[in-house]
């Protein structure tokens, strides 16, 4: 479990084995809103649980990039950089043990709750969604649920993701797929909370880090998961 402390008007936090400065959703949150050329009246009923379902109660598109790139004639053959983000949430359990949440992918690989950054398209102004945004609107796409701890940077990777052909979906280009992971220590209660639920892309559940070499590790979880190992283990 995180302690925080304030250094100026920045908070920081220090656990088990994360440590970091916390990095804040509703500022990212209020960017998006401006960035979009919503007005202050707007932002008062913004809270930082609602403001996807407020961007698109006023008309806020979100739109897949992947998907934009290979609608277009003169772009559909070419590899997409897409950055997206993960939260990566430990938890002890009575008897010192951690475990950490994953999300089983349908091919049965594990990685965590999170996914592919937006595009955001309200009248003429399309806004890249910050990725820290990312993080809060996947993990509640996933687990059905909001995440409302403290966050801090964890790691960065990537990866070059394929797409081949397969008896249902055709082959896509390359996924060019920079990924920002943010980390939280939860107590047990509330890392079960977000556990065994299903989604259209796989299912949550919470497994023991000591674990996490039994499973195949999506690729651009691995270097995470070693982390995790290497810190709590």
């Amino acid at each position: 479990m995180f302690i925080t402390r304030y250094i100026g008007r920045t908070l920081w936090v220090e656990g088990d084995g994360m440590m970091g400065r916390v990095e804040e959703l509703s500022p990212k949150v209020r960017a998006l809103f401006k960035e979009l050329g919503f007005s202050d009246h707007t932002m008062t009923s913004l809270r930082p649980d609602n403001w996807v379902e407020l961007l698109e109660s006023h008309g806020a598109m979100q739109v897949c990039y992947r998907d934009w790139v290979h609608s277009r004639p003169e772009t559909k053959e070419l590899p997409v950089p897409n950055s997206g983000a993960n939260i990566v949430l430990v938890s002890q359990d009575n008897e010192g043990r951690y475990y950490t949440l994953v999300h089983f992918r349908p091919n049965g690989e594990i990685g965590f709750p999170g996914g592919a950054s937006v595009m955001w398209c309200h009248q003429d102004k399309i806004v890249w969604e910050d990725v820290r945004l990312t993080a809060d609107r996947e993990f509640k796409e996933e687990t059905g649920m909001e995440f409302d701890g403290h966050l801090v940077y964890l790691d960065f990777t990537t990866t070059t993701n394929h797409y081949p052909a397969t008896a249902t979906s055709k082959a896509w280009p390359d996924v060019y797929a920079p990924s920002m992971y943010y980390g939280s220590e939860v107590s047990f209660h509330k890392l079960q909370t977000y556990g065994g639920r299903p989604s259209v892309e796989g299912k949550t559940k919470i497994i023991p880090i000591d674990k996490l070499g039994k499973f195949q590790w999506f690729n651009n979880a691995a270097p995470v998961f070693k982390l995790l190992q290497d810190m709590y283990l």
